[in-house]
């Protein structure tokens, strides 16, 4: 007659996934895998979509100047040049942004004069100025 009750180390242990969990989660990580990739592949950057479009005018641009049609040449030529103006300030930097050590002319105009240098003992009240108004001052440049 067969025996009840609880066996030591019988039945699944705790935390253990059985079948249909498991089926579950691949068929789930095989579907977002594949969305992943479905979706990664569509996505580009926006210069990117930018420059196709340019290419794309611009071959319509040289195939409608080829045929002669001023028209569509001009409309393809200047949708062309727009989205160049748009790509550019991605593809090269700005001179401004790269200059290294450029020479500026700097130029002081001094109004109402400039005080005295600091003296030990200076007088109680003194307002006349070192310079009169008006007049430029050089910069000195700290190379």
């Amino acid at each position: 007659m067969p025996r009840g009750g609880r066996r030591i180390n019988a039945g699944r242990k705790p935390g253990v996934l059985n079948k249909s969990t498991i089926e579950r989660r691949e068929r789930a990580r095989i579907a977002a895998e594949n969305a992943a990739r479905e979706s990664g592949a569509e996505k580009q950057l926006a210069t990117d979509v930018l420059e196709n479009l340019m290419m794309n005018f611009k071959q319509k641009a040289s195939f409608y100047d080829a045929l002669g049609e001023e028209g569509l040449f001009r409309y393809y030529a200047q949708m062309t040049w727009q989205a160049a103006k748009e790509l550019a300030p991605y593809q090269s930097p700005k001179l401004s942004a790269v200059a290294v050590g450029e020479n500026r002319k700097v130029e002081v105009v001094v109004i109402g004069g400039l005080p005295r240098r600091r003296e030990e003992n200076p007088p109680a009240v003194d307002v006349t100025p070192e310079k009169p108004p008006g007049e430029t001052l050089p910069v000195p440049r700290s190379d």
